[in-house]
């Protein structure tokens, strides 16, 4: 990490980690929130990221080589 990175929280939470520091518990407790939203999304669909990237690039053909190759391949024996 650069050094930028690290002055900028030492400035947002005055270099107090401590679950004691009202601001620094704030943004831990949103980022836990983030990470037990995210395992629920995977739990009920683990295919969750390759759906978003499919939806993201519908013109990408996701199929594998072998599965190219057989296509190419069928009928031609």
């Amino acid at each position: 990490m650069s050094s930028s990175f690290n002055q900028r929280y030492e400035r947002k939470f005055g270099g107090n980690y401590r679950w004691s520091n009202p601001i620094w518990r704030r943004h831990r407790i949103k980022a836990l929130k983030r990470g037990h939203q995210m395992r629920e999304k995977l739990e009920a669909n683990p295919n969750y990221w390759v759906d978003l990237f499919k939806e993201k690039y519908p013109h990408w053909d996701f199929r594998s080589e072998n599965d190219k190759r057989l296509e190419w391949t069928v009928g031609r024996n």
